[in-house]
């Protein structure tokens, strides 16, 4: 839900004296975002981690893109495997997986630390 909140900064100088502005904003949850359609575990972790892919299709690609968008994996399938075990031959850092299920794509960052 959303609710109205009144919130205020009070700023106060060396000298001591001090303002005050507020403002009225909303706060709460509106949405909960999760990737429906795949599972990465575990994340963090070491160069290899699963995914498990919900209702797969039989044309599943799995790609996997260092920070300057370089791919430096790439994993197609037609076949309807629901589960695939990573393992990234890759330097420790951050990675982008891109998991295409049939029409469907969804993006999730991974991080290797070894």
């Amino acid at each position: 839900s959303s609710d109205q909140t009144k919130v205020c900064l009070t700023a106060t100088d060396i000298s001591g004296c001090s303002s005050q502005t507020c403002k009225n904003v909303s706060v709460g949850i509106l949405k909960l975002l999760k990737s429906d359609g795949f599972k990465l575990y575990p994340n963090p972790n070491t160069g290899s981690f699963t995914i498990e892919i919900e209702n797969p299709s039989k044309d599943v690609s799995i790609e996997i893109f260092n920070l300057l968008g370089k791919l430096v994996k790439t994993i197609e399938t037609n076949s309807s495997k629901s589960i695939y075990e990573i393992d990234l031959n890759s330097a420790s850092g951050m990675y982008w997986v891109r998991v295409k299920n049939g029409n469907s794509v969804w993006n999730q960052k991974v991080s290797i630390a070894k």
